[in-house]
This record gives structure tokens, C-alpha cells and sequence, in this order.
């Protein structure tokens, strides 16, 4: 398998901006969506102290903002509850999907609908339950359009995660009815990675993990006959080996299916990232540190980009998202919270780029927004010197490629007085700083790939024989935009 580091030329340490947002000191298995404003619509779960009467929360959160402008509670007793999601449905509407589970009464799935974007909702309704012990949808819940996976009508398709039970697909429709058929993808002990990814109308795929030994696996729908019978999907395919730290990830949009998981031994480890040719997957793209990364999270927005959260080998929270839909060259690293620990990490990002990141803090729900824009280099510099008689004036630069859009620092210093720094980029005029500390951060949004020029020309002054000199250096360097 090919490796293809694309990433982790320059050390990042860049810090996004964003309050960090607490909602629910009590809350577990945080989820959250965004529309196309940058909106976050989480769910989440609390557990009642004594019996089953486990309440799902739903909360709308403007950009930027630090309280819920909508909400919603559903306890209606009895049942516990596996999970739930925010999934945006075609016609503009929003919905909410709960599923109960083990008491007969209450194993099904719950929808709430909302024509306003999650200010009021009209339900439940449930079109079904799985069979087993309950509807577990813990690995994934996806909303298909009317037409998909062979169905005539619109559906929910959700893949379970117990290890226990084993790993359970079953598409559903998103009103009232009684289904009840599912797909046993993979035995017990194959469930803790479930997920799956649908390019509308018929490619279906979906990933489990096997733990002792620790692999992943994939299948794909044949496309024809009942999505929801095992008979009609591929047999289990070898995807890679894989981890228990992994939280593999099927996403899928304009630019493809894709998915990221975790291959290597403790401190060995990190996150790979391959693409879905039809018949199998692409090499490999690294996407983070090699160490001990874990509780990843992966989407693919409206324009096909895609987007990668983790928590890294020092415990801090990571993002870098793909500079274009091809998927293959990733902005540096930015970090979203400092060291801590991020269970249950999951990220939703629209096509501008702006979202949301939440987790849970064992207990207690926690976000923070994301939002565009590439950090700044944040890599080694080199030395470029000019001397003239007993002094000198020195050039700082990249030492490394930078990033395409990445800002870098440019700066002079040596042992005579400056007056004057003027800072350009391919001759052209970028900066002029007159003051201490002369250095100007310079943007690369407007060059292409490959071998570029920065160039200050210093003004400086020096004591000579006891008068005062001035002098007008010129000094330039190369640097790469990769």
C-alpha cells in the first residue's frame, strides 16, 4: 500500500480561534449537524439515575454563538435510549431520529420533523424497529432520498455498533410504519467501527472492524433486491488492518466515498485516510502524527471536501480539512481545544467551511466552532545573510514548503541599527515596517505550486570612524509553496 505524506511537512501549532461551549454537564453521545449558515443542530443523551427513562436533547446553536436559540426534550419513559441524530431531508426539513431500546414496547425508531429549521417539530412518528435486542444506531444514522437503495420512498439507513451483537444495517422509511427487516453485516465481536456511506441512488458501502485480530472490512450493496436482506449484499472484503483505538469512518459527497480509520501498534499508530474506486480503495494518505492519535471523526461537505478532527498524541483536539474537492493536499494542523481528553469526538462543517466540533467529557457535552482559513506556517526558518565590512544583516524564511494560502513571517535582524524594512514577494511590494520587531506576516493566497522569492530590502545605520552611516541592503530568498 502506498503511503502518500502530504500532510506534515511543517509542524503546525496554529490555534483557531472559538469559545468553547459547554451544554449539558450530564450529557453522553453528543452528535451535531450544520446547515449552511454554520448553524450546530446537536443531540445528545442523559441518563436517568434509576430505571430506563433516558432523555434525548436537541439543541440549535448559532455561529459563534453560547446558548441554544431552540430546543427540544423527549423522555417518554420506560426505554433506554441508543441515540440519536440531526439529519437535513430534501424539501428544506430537519429531522430528529431517537431509537429506544430493549423493552419490547419501546424498541423502535422515533421521528420528529420540523419545517422551520429546528425551532418546532411535529411528532414522533416510527416507521420501525430492528430486531435483536433494540435499535442501536450508535454507528451511523444517514438520510437517502426518495428513489435510493432500490426504495421508492425516502429513507433512514443505520448501521449499529454493539459488539456483542454484531453489526446491523437497516434502511427505513422517515414515516409511520411497523419495518422491522435488517441486514446482519458482521457477527459478534465485528462491530465497533460500523459505519456507511451512500452515493445516491444505488452505491451503498459500509466498514466493521474485527477485534483479536484487530481488521476492517468492507461490503457494497449488489444494487438490486431488498437493501435490508444480507443476501443481497457482497460478501466481506479486507479493507486493512486496523485498531481498537480506530473509530473508522465511511463519509460520502460530490467528490466520492471515502474512508478514514487508524492502522498501527500503540505509539506506532495514525490515521489513514483512502478513497472508494468501485471495486475497492485507493492508496493511502497519511492524516495525522505517527504516535498515538484517536477519537477521530471524518465528514465530507456540500463541495466535496473533506474535513479530519482528532485528538492528537499530546492530547490536544486537531483539524485540517482538504484545500480542494481532489482530496488529496490537507491545510495544517489547527487546534481547537488544548490537552484534554475527547471521547466521542464528532465534527459536522458546511461547503464555507464554518462548524462545529463536539465531544463528550465523561460526562458533560462540549463543542467548539470551526471555521476557515489555513494557520500559519508554522515551521523551521533558514538564514540568509548579506555582510558588508565587520557587520551583517540576516534574512528569516521558510525552511520548509508552505502550504498553499498559508501565511508565513518574514523578518530581518543583524548588528546595526534598522530604519526601514521593505518586504515583497516576487517583486512584488508586500510590506513596509519602520518599527522593532521588523518582520511582516506575508499571505500566499494568490501564488501557485512551487519556487517563489521574498526579498527585504533594509535600510539600516551603523557607527564608522565616529560618524553615523547608512546603508540600503537588498536580501532574498527562495521558498516553495507545495
Amino acid at each position: 500500500m502506498a503511503l502518500v505524506v502530504l500532510l506534515l511537512a511543517a509542524p503546525a501549532a496554529a490555534t483557531a480561534a472559538g469559545k468553547q461551549l459547554s451544554l449539558d454537564p450530564d450529557g453522553h453521545r453528543p452528535r451535531v449537524a450544520v446547515n449552511n449558515v454554520g448553524t450546530g443542530h446537536f443531540t445528545w443523551t442523559t441518563p436517568e439515575p434509576t430505571g430506563f427513562n433516558d432523555v434525548f436533547h436537541y439543541c440549535r446553536v448559532a455561529q459563534g454563538a453560547q446558548a441554544c436559540n431552540a430546543s427540544k426534550t423527549y423522555a417518554p419513559g420506560s426505554s433506554d435510549l441508543d441515540g440519536g441524530y440531526t439529519l437535513f431531508a430534501s424539501g428544506g426539513r430537519m429531522l430528529l431520529l431517537d431509537a429506544r431500546c430493549c423493552d419490547p414496547s419501546y424498541a423502535l425508531k422515533e421521528v420528529f420533523s420540523s419545517a422551520n429549521g429546528g425551532t418546532t417539530f411535529t411528532g414522533p412518528v416510527s416507521p420501525g424497529h430492528m430486531d435483536g435486542s433494540g435499535d442501536n444506531i450508535i454507528g451511523q444514522a444517514i438520510y437517502a432520498p426518495a428513489g435510493s437503495v432500490g426504495r421508492a420512498g425516502e429513507s433512514i439507513l443505520t448501521v449499529s455498533n454493539v459488539q456483542t451483537e454484531g453489526v446491523t444495517f437497516q434502511a427505513t422509511g422517515t414515516g409511520a410504519g411497523s419495518e422491522a427487516a435488517t441486514a446482519k453485516l458482521g457477527g459478534p465481536g465485528g462491530s465497533y467501527q460500523g459505519s456507511v456511506a451512500l452515493r445516491a441512488p444505488s452505491t451503498l458501502v459500509a466498514i466493521y472492524g474485527t477485534l483479536g485480530p484487530d481488521r476492517l472490512y468492507w461490503r457494497r450493496w449488489n444494487g438490486s433486491g431488498d437493501v435490508n436482506s444480507v443476501t443481497n449484499w457482497s460478501p466481506p472484503v479486507l479493507l486493512d488492518s486496523t485498531n481498537v483505538f480506530s473509530t473508522g469512518k465511511l463519509v460520502s459527497g460530490p467528490s466520492g466515498i471515502y474512508v478514514a480509520y487508524s492502522r498501527g501498534a500503540t505509539s506506532k499508530r495514525s490515521y489513514l485516510l483512502r478513497k472508494f474506486t468501485g471495486a475497492g480503495w485507493g492508496p493511502a494518505t497519511v492524516l495525522t502524527e505517527v504516535g498515538n492519535p484517536s477519537s477521530a471523526d471524518l465528514v465530507e461537505d456540500g463541495a466535496g471536501r473533506l474535513h479530519f478532527a482528532w485528538q492528537d498524541s499530546s492530547g490536544k483536539l486537531r483539524y485540517r480539512y482538504a484545500r480542494s474537492g481532489a482530496n488529496t493536499q490537507f491545510t495544517s494542523a489547527q487546534t481547537l481545544a488544548p490537552t484534554g481528553s475527547f471521547p466521542f469526538l464528532k465534527l459536522g462543517v458546511n461547503s464555507a467551511g464554518r462548524g462545529w466540533a463536539t465531544w463528550e467529557s465523561i460526562p458533560g457535552i462540549h463543542a467548539v466552532p470551526v471555521a476557515p482559513g489555513e494557520p500559519p506556517y508554522a515551521g523551521p526558518s533558514k538564514a540568509t545573510r548579506e555582510t558588508f565590512g565587520s557587520h551583517e544583516l540576516v534574512l528569516h524564511s521558510p525552511k520548509n514548503c508552505v502550504g498553499k494560502g498559508q501565511a508565513f513571517v518574514a523578518s530581518v535582524s543583524g548588528d546595526v541599527t534598522i530604519k526601514k524594512a521593505v518586504f515583497s514577494i516576487d517583486g512584488k511590494q508586500r510590506a513596509v515596517v519602520k518599527a522593532k520587531p521588523f518582520r511582516a506576516t506575508l499571505g500566499t493566497k494568490t501564488l501557485g505550486s512551487g519556487l517563489h522569492h521574498v526579498k527585504a530590502v533594509v535600510t539600516a545605520s551603523f557607527k564608522k570612524n565616529g560618524q553615523t552611516k547608512t546603508v540600503t541592503k537588498d536580501l532574498a530568498a527562495g521558498f516553495s509553496i507545495c
